[in-house]
């Protein structure tokens, strides 16, 4: 019997957040309890919000790039939602090396395009009505 070895596949995610204070090692040890290995993490910006966010009107706002598999994405999601300190977040896949979108499980939907209409004249549009009168 031969040995088989599973290669794992380890994709890249992105996740947006809004924190109470600026200290996002909470939501980094999270990550990295969870399987993920962080690629990048971008400065933390002091936003006001447009509205009352959980009785907050500022916040954190944080972007962390990271790799992991996706079976642990629910998992991860789920363990940050413990986390206290947290406002919002978003986990996302993130685009692969070419720029374009990594389809996702569900599929993606084409928009049918609409049908155009023929713009009427001034002229044949009084005709119709003149039709539609009689």
């Amino acid at each position: 019997m031969e040995n088989e070895t599973q290669e794992i596949t380890k994709n890249p995610y992105e996740i947006s957040f809004i924190l109470k204070e600026e200290n996002a090692e909470n939501l980094r040890s999270v990550l990295e309890n969870e399987g993920g290995i962080i690629l990048e993490e971008l400065p933390m910006t002091k936003i006001r919000f447009a509205y009352e966010m959980n009785k907050e009107m500022q916040g954190f706002l944080g972007v962390i790039r990271f790799q992991t598999e996706p079976e642990n994405v629910q998992g991860i999601s789920n363990a940050i939602r413990l986390k206290g300190g947290l406002i919002r977040f978003l986990i996302r896949r993130k685009e692969d090396s070419e720029g374009s979108v990594i389809p996702s499980p569900r599929g993606i939907r084409k928009r049918k395009p609409r049908k155009s209409e023929e713009s009427l004249s001034n002229e044949a549009l009084e005709k119709k009505i003149e039709e539609i009168l009689q």
